[in-house]
């Protein structure tokens, strides 16, 4: 799972040498950040990472508080603003907080405590639209796809 900031047309190298492991807290294996000039850093976390395998499942903050994986320096934006998380086969997004400009998909606002599924490709902001303050989310092949050994087909 990738955040790239709106306006990053595609993600950084990786070998780079700018990546910083680990960021916000707890530390979390298989986890990066990727400051950018666009006022918002790239994340990345590789799942399925050999670290990962066996944690419980990762769950990503985003807000102004300095144990964020993910740290906006905005008076704007909430101390935990929202989450991103896996439940299941899905990616989830989350506002944790009202204060501010909220968070939205596009036009709509997301109530506090209620998740949104997510897909590739999808923008959220962390003020109201239009902002700089937005990612777009995408998954890795890896991310989106899952044998279902249920079905009859």
């Amino acid at each position: 799972m990738r955040l790239l900031p709106v306006g990053l047309e595609r993600s950084s190298d990786f070998e780079d040498g700018t990546w910083i492991e680990k960021p916000g807290f707890p530390p979390s294996d298989g986890t990066w950040l990727h400051l950018t000039l666009l006022g918002l850093p790239e994340f990345e976390f590789e799942e399925g990472h050999d670290k990962t395998r066996n944690e419980p499942p990762f769950r990503l903050t985003i807000g102004t508080h300095e144990d964020a994986h993910v740290r906006v320096d905005d008076p704007r934006i909430a101390r935990r603003h929202c989450m991103v998380f896996k439940e299941g086969k899905g990616w989830y997004l989350e506002a944790l907080s009202s204060h501010g400009g909220g968070l939205w998909l596009g036009d709509h606002r997301l109530e506090p405590g209620v998740p949104t599924r997510l897909c590739s490709g999808t923008v959220f902001s962390l003020l109201p639209p239009p902002t700089q303050l937005a990612y777009r989310i995408e998954f890795d092949d890896a991310d989106s796809w899952y044998v279902d050994l249920q079905s009859d087909k």
